[in-house]
């Protein structure tokens, strides 16, 4: 009977180690298949994208579950393009501001005007000089 309940036990114990390795891995390739799942999602989502949005969705998403991703996508797209939009308007107006403030060249034209007036010959002399 002694022996019995040795080999039961040990029967056991084998399974319950099998039992955790076997839960273990599962836990594993969930988490991989998330990952997969919320790359694909990226993928697709912004295959109609320019590269600063992909940029900037893969950069805000990584790490992030499938159903985040879901549920924030529109909302973060939407942030995106309020930053860009502010960030041009802030441009614009310092690009205004700098381009009233700089000095501008002004060409004038100087018209030299001969007068035929009689100069003295010492005067003539002084000018060759």
């Amino acid at each position: 009977m002694l022996l019995y309940k040795k080999r039961v036990l040990k029967k056991q114990f084998l399974t319950s180690s099998k039992l955790e390795s076997v839960v273990a891995e599962n836990a594993t390739l969930k988490h991989e298949l998330d990952a997969i799942k919320a790359n694909l999602l990226i993928e697709q989502r912004t295959q109609n994208l320019d590269e600063q949005q992909k940029k900037y969705i893969k950069k805000v998403f990584s790490n992030k579950s499938p159903e985040f991703i879901s549920e924030n996508f529109d909302y973060t797209l939407k942030l995106f393009d309020k930053k860009s939009n502010s960030r041009l308007e802030s441009l614009k107006e310092e690009a205004l501001t700098e381009s009233s403030n700089v000095d501008r060249v002004i060409f004038e034209q100087s018209e030299t005007i001969t007068e035929s007036v009689e100069t003295s010959p010492y005067l003539k002399e002084l000018s060759k000089y």
